[in-house]
């Protein structure tokens, strides 16, 4: 097991540096959470930003960012995907206590591509989902949209991601 948790790890150092260089141009404006998101310091997830975010920002970092590598049984398919059903929904759950509304999963299966599932609707113009996933949260319908992750990556942030949305006053 401490193999898994060594590449899970890994995996999430990974991530923060992508998603660092992506949205932030600095490879370590994002890092792993030290306890892997089990517990909140300012923000909650197993990726959060270590440095001060930008003036433009407004000081508020509005993603949840939990990462997910190696399974092998829940590898998600069009009929099945009771698993990332229930990542989503507690990340999901837990971004709306911590006002962190946009959540990222991002989960990479044995010999597959990364997945980035969000909530975050990207304009289909700029970059088309996959699929979405149906999520009943709270008796409601939520959908859950399913991008490769290096396709998200290879499109600038800024404009795939609408800043009067994604950056919102605490």
């Amino acid at each position: 097991m401490v193999q898994g948790k060594n590449k899970g790890n890994a995996y999430e150092r990974k991530i923060a540096k992508d998603l660092s260089i992506w949205m932030f141009e600095d490879k370590d404006f994002l890092k792993r959470h030290a306890s892997s998101g089990m517990d909140k310091s300012v923000w909650c997830g197993d990726v959060v930003p270590v440095k001060q975010l930008p003036e433009s920002w407004k000081r508020s970092f509005s993603f949840l960012i939990e990462c997910k590598t190696g399974y092998i049984k829940n590898k998600p398919t069009f009929w099945r995907y009771s698993k990332v059903s229930e990542w989503f929904k507690k990340a999901y759950l837990e971004g709306q206590i911590n006002n962190q509304n946009i959540i990222f999963l991002i989960c990479q299966f044995k010999n597959q591509q990364s997945l980035l599932i969000t909530n975050y609707l990207i304009d289909i113009n700029k970059l088309l989902f996959n699929v979405a996933i149906p999520v009943i949260i709270e008796e409601n319908i939520h959908y859950a949209y399913v991008y490769f992750f290096n396709e998200v990556l290879n499109n600038d942030f800024y404009n795939l991601f609408n800043f009067d949305n994604v950056v919102i006053e605490s």
